[in-house]
C-alpha cells in the first residue's frame, strides 16, 4: 500500500465527489420528498401569511429524512471496513483519513447543501418573503446535519452497520420529538405555577435532571432547539426556571465543538484500526 505524506483536498474532493455520485439516488428522493412536504406546508399556512417561526416547521421532518438518508448511506461505509473493501479505494492513492473525510463531506456537507437550495428554491417560487427567515437558519441546519453526520460516522469507523443505521434512524426520527417535550416540560414547570392551576412545579433534581436531558437532545438538534426556542419564548410568557435554558447561539458553539471531538474520535479509530 502506496503511504501519502499529507492529506490531499483534491484527492478528498475527488473522492468525495465519486462516492456521492453512487448514491445520488437516494438524495434525488430526499429533495423531491422535502420539497414536496415545504411546498404543501407553506401553501396551507397561507403564502402571504406574516413570517414566523411557523414557516420553519416543515424544515424539522425534512431534516428528519435527509437524516436517515445519511444513516443508510453511512451504514455501507461501515460495512466496508468491516469486510475489508474500503482496502480497495487504500490501495489507489488514498490514505485512511482522506477516506474518512470523504465520507464526512459526503454525510454533512452535501446532504446540508441539497436541503438548503432546493428548499430556498421552492420558497422563493411560493412564498419569497420567507428567504429571509431561512436565511437566518441556514447556519443552524448545517450544525445539524453536521453534528448527526460526525456520531454517525464514528460509529461506522468501527464497522457497526446495523447500530449505524439503527442509531442514526432513532436519532432523525425521535431527537426532534424528545427536544419538544423536554423543553416544554423545563418551560413550564419552574419553580412557580404556570397558567394553569393544575400544573404543578416539577421538584429542583427533577428539574435539573429535565434541564441536562433536553439539553443534550438540543446539543443533538441545534435547529429544532432554535424553532422551538423562538416558538416558546415569543408565543408563550412562562414562568421562568432558575436557570434560564441555554440560548441557541450556545447550543451551536457547543454543538460544533462536539463535531470536532467526535471527528478526531473517528479519524483516531480508522488510524489505528486493522484493515
Amino acid at each position: 500500500m502506496k503511504r501519502l505524506s499529507s492529506p490531499s483536498l483534491r484527492r478528498i474532493y475527488e473522492q468525495t465527489a465519486y462516492m456521492a455520485n453512487r448514491r445520488m439516488r437516494s438524495y434525488s428522493i430526499a429533495v423531491i420528498i422535502t420539497d414536496v412536504i415545504t411546498a404543501l406546508f407553506i401553501l396551507m399556512l397561507g403564502w402571504q401569511a406574516p413570517v414566523t417561526v411557523l414557516a420553519l416547521l416543515p424544515l424539522v421532518p425534512s431534516i428528519s429524512i435527509y437524516k436517515i438518508v445519511i444513516a443508510a448511506q453511512i451504514s455501507g461505509i461501515a460495512r466496508e471496513i468491516k469486510s475489508g473493501e474500503v482496502q480497495l479505494y487504500l490501495a489507489h492513492t488514498l490514505t485512511r483519513v482522506e477516506y474518512l473525510l470523504s465520507t464526512f463531506l459526503l454525510a454533512g456537507i452535501t446532504p446540508a447543501l441539497l436541503l438548503v437550495s432546493t428548499c430556498s428554491v421552492v420558497i422563493a417560487i411560493v412564498a419569497p418573503n420567507l428567504l429571509y427567515t431561512i436565511g437566518e437558519y441556514i447556519l443552524y441546519i448545517f450544525v445539524d446535519l453536521l453534528i448527526f453526520s460526525a456520531i454517525v460516522v464514528l460509529v461506522a469507523s468501527h464497522g457497526y452497520e446495523g447500530t449505524t443505521i439503527i442509531l442514526g434512524v432513532f436519532l432523525g426520527l425521535f431527537i426532534w420529538i424528545a427536544t419538544s417535550i423536554l423543553l416544554f416540560f423545563y418551560t413550564y414547570s419552574g419553580l412557580s405555577y404556570t397558567y394553569s392551576s393544575n400544573v404543578s412545579p416539577l421538584s429542583p433534581p427533577l428539574l435539573y435532571l429535565v434541564y441536562l436531558s433536553f439539553s443534550i437532545c438540543a446539543l443533538l438538534s441545534p435547529f429544532t432547539y432554535r424553532v422551538l426556542y423562538i416558538a416558546y419564548t415569543q408565543t408563550y410568557k412562562p414562568s421562568p426556571p432558575p436557570i434560564p435554558p441555554p440560548t441557541p447561539q450556545t447550543i451551536m458553539l457547543l454543538a460544533l465543538l462536539l463535531t470536532i471531538a467526535l471527528l478526531g474520535l473517528a479519524l483516531r479509530e480508522i488510524k489505528v484500526r486493522d484493515i
